[in-house]
């Protein structure tokens, strides 16, 4: 973690992808804006985010969460709604939990302590970081193994793909018989959440859909998934820039050491910089996090 790393070190050097971008104390690095901007991201989009629907209900609710992965914690009395037509943020460095918590909120992972509630019956998806697709499989067998997955076959597999498939770029629809290794990264990215759509989920989690991308096709991959939440989805974002969350996400959720340590929407009053304090550490845990 950056605290720990700062409470011993006398100086520091912050890299971005191999290359040096500051150097100097723990302080001096800390109000180094090429290494805030590197860690907490920028972002070009000047798109509007669309308003969240004002009488979304809850889709899963996490109470008291908390993991373990033997003596190690990674989760620690986590509480989370996650709202219908929403697009929820959970942003965090490395090693913040982020993952584990997007598969207690995928119900993939039964955590140690507390519980997963949906009120009501609804299926999600997991985007894993990485994409995890099948590279050597065409782009319609990619989707049809989803299919599979999800215990849907003949007509009904065929038809969910034809919808599906209305979701990717024109670029990907014309070229469904090649393998996913010959699409390009970002494309990659859509068509790893594209085989998530074919079970039709009410809940899908996305884990850091914009690693190794360009920013062109950053803002591709965000504004397709925003469109998801304008159709009635939940989506629950793994990030770890936070203004590009800010940008994208109705609701921002910042956790460090596996604590929810801030919790709001970017048209709060100072939240931005309340959300920056609680990433690099010096915010308390948050009193509301999403939870009401």
């Amino acid at each position: 973690m950056l605290e720990d790393l700062f409470a011993v070190a006398d100086r520091v050097v912050a890299f971005d992808f191999g290359r040096p971008i500051g150097g100097g104390t723990p302080a001096e690095i800390m109000a180094d804006e090429r290494v805030r901007s590197s860690y907490l991201g920028v972002t070009a989009t000047d798109r509007p985010r669309a308003a969240a629907p004002s009488t979304a209900g809850p889709v899963v609710r996490l109470s008291g969460v908390t993991h373990r992965y033997g003596g190690v914690t990674a989760l620690d009395a986590v509480d989370l709604v996650v709202r219908g037509g929403t697009v929820l943020a959970v942003v965090g460095a490395n090693g913040a939990g982020k993952s584990t918590l997007g598969q207690v909120l995928h119900g993939s992972l039964t955590p140690t302590a507390g519980s997963r509630v949906l009120p009501a019956p609804v299926r999600s998806s997991l985007v894993p970081e990485g994409r995890a697709l099948f590279r050597t499989l065409s782009v319609r067998e990619n989707l049809e193994v989803a299919g599979y997955a999800a215990g849907v076959t003949g007509r009904d597999l065929r038809a969910r793909i034809d919808r599906t498939v209305q979701w990717l770029p024109e670029r990907v629809r014309s070229r469904l018989s090649i393998p996913a290794a010959a699409l390009s990264g970002g494309e990659q990215q859509l068509l790893a959440v594209a085989r998530a759509l074919v079970a039709d989920p009410g809940l899908v989690v996305v884990d850091e859909p914009a690693l190794g991308l360009a920013p062109a096709l950053v803002d591709e991959v965000y504004a397709r998934i925003a469109h998801l939440a304008q159709d009635g989805v939940a989506v629950v974002v793994l990030e770890q820039l936070l203004t590009r969350a800010l940008a994208v996400a109705h609701e921002v959720v910042v956790l460090r050491e596996g604590v929810v340590r801030a919790a709001g929407t970017a048209d709060e009053p100072d939240f931005a910089a309340v959300a920056e304090r609680a990433y690099f550490g010096s915010a308390e845990p948050a009193s509301r996090a999403g939870t009401a």
